[in-house]
C-alpha cells in the first residue's frame, strides 16, 4: 500500500510539473477595473494604459501580457503605484483614497465596449451602476 502512495504521488508532481512549468497557462485572463464611476475589462493579452477616473482625479494603469501595474495615481501616499506587478487571477491592486480597485480575472468576465482601445478619461465609456453601500 505504501508503494501505491508514493507512485500516485510522484505521477501527481510530475504531471504538476509539466503543467506549471511546460504547458503554462495562455494568459487569456481579464483585467477588471472599477471605481465611483464605472467598471471596465481589458484582455490581459493586449498592451495599453488607460486612463481611470477616480474620486480624487485620474489613475493611469498600464496594461500588458506580463502584468498590470498603476503608473499614476493622484493620492497622496501612492501605495497603489508600490505595488508593483500583478500578474495572476486572483492579485489586485486598490486605491482606497480614490476608490479605483483593480484585479485580475481568469478571463470568464465579458469585456467593456471599451476593449477597441477608446480612452476612458473622458468619462464618457463607463456604465452606469447603481448606487453602493459606499455611495450613501
Amino acid at each position: 500500500m505504501d508503494y501505491c502512495c508514493i507512485v500516485f504521488f510522484a505521477v501527481g508532481l510530475f504531471v504538476s510539473f509539466f503543467r506549471v512549468f511546460v504547458f503554462p497557462s495562455s494568459g487569456t485572463g481579464t483585467v477588471v477595473v472599477s471605481s465611483g464611476n464605472g467598471e471596465w475589462v481589458f484582455p490581459l493579452d493586449s498592451e495599453r494604459t488607460v486612463k481611470i477616473p477616480g474620486a480624487m482625479g485620474v489613475t493611469e494603469i498600464a496594461v500588458s501580457a506580463s502584468g498590470v501595474q498603476v503608473l499614476d495615481s493622484p493620492c497622496q501616499n501612492k501605495l497603489c503605484m508600490s505595488s508593483g506587478v500583478i500578474k495572476s487571477p486572483g492579485e489586485f491592486i486598490a486605491c482606497v483614497p480614490n476608490r479605483v480597485f483593480i484585479r485580475i480575472s481568469s478571463g470568464a468576465e465579458k469585456p467593456s465596449p471599451n476593449e477597441a482601445g477608446e480612452d476612458v478619461s473622458g468619462y464618457g465609456f463607463s456604465k452606469e451602476k447603481e448606487p453602493d453601500i459606499i455611495s450613501y
